[in-house]
């Protein structure tokens, strides 16, 4: 054999082991098998988008009731924050007039 005619048996040997026989494709998915599976992604996939956007809906009204409830209470702490100044001011006012009636205040232990 002349080396022209070798290297060609090579190659064909080399794609015999290499291709694919009747058996090795049998259990392979056809252009309809993938064309179903696509019908049946489509359909899950804007199942799973619209359970996405509800879920998404739901989570942006909770955070905007979270947020109305934490303006709420910073609110009630801004009005607090002066609370107690002024009750700090009138414990002074009650020592002061206490020590003027000569009166003794006992803090029970």
């Amino acid at each position: 054999m002349d080396k022209d005619t070798k290297e060609i048996v090579d190659t064909l040997n080399l794609i015999l082991t290499r291709m694919a026989t009747k058996d090795d494709i049998v259990n392979m998915a056809t252009k309809d098998d993938i064309a179903e599976l696509r019908s049946e992604l489509k359909g899950d996939i804007a199942a799973l988008r619209n359970e996405m956007q509800e879920g998404f809906a739901s989570i942006r009204t909770e955070l905007r009731d979270i947020r109305h409830r934490l303006e709420a209470l910073e609110e009630v702490a801004r009005n607090s924050a002066g609370l107690t100044k002024e009750i700090d001011h009138l414990m002074e006012r009650v020592r002061v007039i206490e020590k003027h009636l000569d009166i003794q205040h006992k803090i029970a232990a």
